[in-house]
């Protein structure tokens, strides 16, 4: 039964993708659509395919933050971090002043570590929060390189501001209180 429905769920969610491709190419110059089907690849697991269908439609589309963002996120998927940091500076030499850009870059040289990774992670959380000073993933960003840094009263006071921003039932309410408590033990 569970196969059943494996396949049935899956030939429901190929006609969507199938669906989404053919309006993709019928509208060859439309970003958006040709994300929807990128992202709908990724979600049926289909990173691979999802990756070639970006390395195809570079061309067209490489001066799109979207794009560039949409093409670092796969990457992450396939674990090609640098390959992922690399997309993510195209983008935001695209959208300079974009902080959610900034902060996913930060976190990804933050994971890294790599000469002065973490100096330019902190450059980019600092100008994240000049834009978007109470914007939740600026301070968790801001949050997990007070921790590297050992200031750990200073990294739960910003996952506590973040935790306060965020609906009293979110998930990502749970992660970051537990993160926090983590961090006071």
């Amino acid at each position: 039964g569970l196969g059943r429905a494996s396949r049935e769920l899956f030939k429901q969610e190929g006609e969507q993708l199938s669906r989404l491709a053919q309006t993709a190419n019928d509208h060859r110059d439309d970003v958006e659509a040709e994300i929807a089907v990128i992202r709908k690849m990724r979600d049926l697991g289909r990173v691979r395919d999802a990756l070639d269908r970006l390395r195809t439609g570079e061309p067209r589309f490489a001066s799109v933050v979207v794009w560039q963002t949409e093409y670092a996120v796969t990457l992450v998927y396939l674990n090609d971090r640098d390959g992922a940091i690399a997309r993510y500076r195209l983008a935001l030499g695209l959208a300079p002043n974009d902080p959610q850009l900034m902060v996913e870059l930060a976190m990804l040289l933050l994971e890294r570590r790599q000469g002065d990774d973490l100096d330019q992670a902190w450059d980019l959380a600092e100008r994240a929060s000049r834009l978007a000073p109470g914007a939740p993933s600026v301070l968790v960003c801001r949050a997990e390189l007070l921790a590297q840094r050992g200031d750990l009263h200073g990294a739960i006071a910003a996952y506590q501001e973040a935790i306060r921003a965020l609906p009293p039932d979110s998930e990502q309410r749970r992660v970051l209180e537990q993160r926090a408590r983590a961090l006071g033990r």
